[in-house]
């Protein structure tokens, strides 16, 4: 997913959850929603090997914390990165051997 795509996804995940959050008066949800997503990107960077490669989101713990720092630029910023991940076009860091 491209940036200009994660982001979109982002806030149209954000319209909903807080629609939801009004429908079903559990004002928490978006909060709830956030929280969700950023323990998935922690999980998800860690079984990927985030650490590996040269990305300003540097390794699992610091995409997590930006995620529940700054959501809507952190999130889109890790689903467009895990996308190169998986589509091989994500530069290792220098010194990183490749994956056997």
């Amino acid at each position: 997913m491209t940036f200009p795509v994660a982001f979109l996804f982002s806030l149209a995940l954000t319209l909903v959850s807080s629609f939801l959050s009004v429908a079903v008066e559990v004002p928490a949800l978006p909060a709830f929603m956030v929280i969700g997503t950023a323990l998935w990107v922690y999980f998800d960077a860690r079984r990927l090997g985030l650490a590996r490669y040269r990305t300003g989101l540097i390794n699992p713990e610091i995409a997590t914390i930006g995620c529940f720092g700054l959501w809507i630029i952190a999130f889109p910023w890790y689903l467009s990165t895990r996308r190169r991940i998986l589509a091989g076009e994500q530069p290792l860091k220098e010194g990183t051997p490749p994956e056997a």
